[in-house]
């Protein structure tokens, strides 16, 4: 979406976008632009600060944040207009560009614009996935709580696939420590399903303890993709996050993250 009362402005930047291969919507007004928002529902919105009318620049960029936070947005703005860029920037700004428009500089800012915007529509995909997560080890409690009261017929030990573990514990017992094994076992994020069987097998029915570990493996999974997609860019996958640069290293540390960089 393209938002500036410069008509020539707007058909430059509908030409810029279309060689690029994008299918740019322009607008000449900041109350039409956000009107019509929800609608068009842009990937990104590029913006010009000073704007006649009822609506200015910095009034549609809240109203934009406002519908939907997570959109970039790139303010254009004319030299000697400092104060306002910073304005727009406290507002949630991705990024801005002096007029006159380079090239360079404009498709910069885009690649920019739409990597930050596929970052933030993955995180939402893993957090709904966390969530759903929750809610599924939630909805387990009737069956755990039912176990008690069922007689089940498992079939013998020597049967089940078992001997991966007895050979873990007595690795353990001859080391003498259990912390080479734990680091054995934490190589991977365990699926929910393998959570709730470990659990079953070994008697503990606390629903609980298999939130929190089933919490600390999507937390630890979570923080692993987000670091792989910002190339191990700590600061960037603390915002992405929203957590601050110390609490990530320390999340960092406790998952033994910071060993896989």
């Amino acid at each position: 979406m393209v938002v500036d009362d410069d008509e020539s402005m707007c058909d430059f930047l509908r030409a810029f976008l279309i060689q690029r291969g994008y299918n740019p919507i322009t607008f000449c007004s900041a109350d039409e632009a956000v009107d019509r928002y929800v609608a068009d529902r842009p990937a990104a919105v590029i913006l010009d600060l000073v704007m006649p009318g009822r609506m200015d620049g910095l009034e549609a960029l809240a109203a934009f944040k406002k519908i939907d936070r997570d959109v970039p947005v790139i303010v254009l703005s004319g030299q000697g207009r400092t104060n306002v860029v910073v304005q727009a920037m406290k507002l949630g700004a991705a990024d801005f560009v002096s007029k006159p428009v380079d090239d360079t500089d404009l498709d910069v800012s885009l690649a920019s614009a739409m990597k930050q915007r596929q970052l933030s529509r993955e995180v939402a995909t893993l957090r709904e996935q966390v969530r759903e997560l929750i809610n599924r080890i939630a909805d387990t409690e009737d069956l755990f709580f039912s176990l008690n009261a069922v007689c089940i017929q498992l079939p013998p030990l020597r049967e089940r696939n078992v001997r991966e573990l007895e050979n873990l514990i007595k690795r353990a017992v001859v080391l003498g420590s259990e912390a080479p094994i734990r680091k054995e076992l934490s190589q991977g994020a365990q699926s929910p399903t393998s959570i709730a069987a470990a659990a079953a097998e070994a008697g503990n029915y606390s629903l609980k303890d298999i939130s929190r570990t089933a919490a600390r493996e999507a937390e630890r999974e979570l923080i692993l993709r987000m670091l792989q997609q910002t190339r191990w860019n700590r600061k960037e996958t603390a915002e992405i996050l929203g957590i601050s640069y110390k609490a990530l290293l320390y999340k960092i540390k406790e998952n033994g993250l910071d060993k896989a960089s």
